[in-house]
């Protein structure tokens, strides 16, 4: 026997505590499982229910049920959690189970109450019980706001545009609460995989989106499998260069082709030594001397053509060799 936890309530069904104030989460058996609207002893059997078939019980639910239950499902916040209480005594909805519950294969969570803090190594012997199982455990309060996050997570981008637009309309300012995982410029799209050169988890979808220019092309087309340490950011799978850029950091990119969106360049994949820059050097690493003359703002060039600076090979007349003291 179990219980359906109807209103999300992160105590579980509090109207049922006489079983227990702590409880464990199952999963994977709701298609073998029937529902009655009330403790089923004595129940007759049409008044059970199954997961496609339920109106009939939903129809016996009190007043204040039915509205906790609404403001749950209809609710603006989706990380609203509902209370129990409503639910009147020996009105819970109960559920039975038909067949096997295995402790490894149908057990999600251990959430444990409060109460057994205090017991001298009541919670070591609880998380050993967990580990051994492999369930996730979480206290009781834990459990609220871990149930908080969960639900923002669930979050479709979707549903995410249209928070952020009534927040927009109600003059609530800049998007809060943003989903784990999601752009934090509240764009709906999820994060781009990888890191940033410090080693930080990217927190918006792409570069476009953090300069306010809209998404650039790679936006959301990253194969997470593809990055990582020592991995082109990008996602095309190769290494990053050797050498450092500018700044003195090392290069992130397998090549300034793929850096820029394009092709790779005919330098990608070339060993240290065929990449590494000297003084009056191309920064790209052809090998050739950089551009006679200044940008602009007066800078010197760093590369010897515009071609080459795009990684689209090298412009007519840009001279070949380097003329070493």
């Amino acid at each position: 026997y179990g219980v359906l936890n109807v209103m999300n309530d992160h105590r579980g069904v509090v109207k049922c505590k006489q079983y227990g104030e702590s409880y464990l989460v199952v999963k994977d058996a709701r298609l073998r499982c029937t529902f009655s609207p009330e403790d089923s002893a004595n129940l007759k059997a049409e008044r059970l229910a199954v997961l496609d078939f339920y109106a009939h019980v939903l129809n016996e639910y009190s007043d204040s049920e039915l509205k906790e239950t609404l403001k749950v499902a209809i609710s603006k916040d989706a990380a609203l959690l509902g209370d129990s209480a409503s639910v009147g005594n020996m009105k819970y909805k109960e559920t039975q189970i038909h067949g096997d519950v295995c402790f490894k294969t149908h057990v999600e969570r251990l959430v444990a109450h409060t109460k057994h803090r205090e017991t001298s190594g009541m919670e070591a012997r609880l998380r050993a019980l967990a580990a051994k199982h492999g369930w996730s455990f979480s206290w009781m309060d834990e459990e609220q706001e871990r149930m908080k996050k969960e639900e923002m997570h669930k979050l479709g981008a979707e549903a995410w545009e249209e928070r952020l637009a009534r927040l927009q309309e109600s003059g609530a300012g800049e998007a809060c609460d943003v989903p784990e995982g999601f752009c934090k410029q509240g764009c709906s799209r999820r994060v781009a995989p990888g890191s940033t050169q410090r080693g930080r988890p990217f927190a918006t979808c792409c570069r476009g989106c953090v300069m306010g220019f809209g998404h650039d092309l790679r936006c959301g087309q990253i194969d997470e499998s593809k990055v990582g340490p020592g991995l082109c950011k990008n996602g095309c799978g190769k290494a990053n260069a050797k050498g450092k850029d500018s700044k003195g950091r090392s290069l992130d990119t397998c090549c300034r082709g793929c850096a820029l969106g394009l092709d790779h360049d005919a330098k990608c994949g070339a060993d240290e030594a065929v990449r590494s820059v000297g003084s009056g050097a191309c920064k790209m690493a052809c090998g050739r001397p950089v551009a006679e003359g200044k940008t602009p703002s007066g800078k010197g060039f760093d590369t010897c053509c515009r071609d080459c600076a795009r990684g689209r090979g090298h412009a007519a007349g840009c001279k070949e060799q380097l003329d070493l003291e």
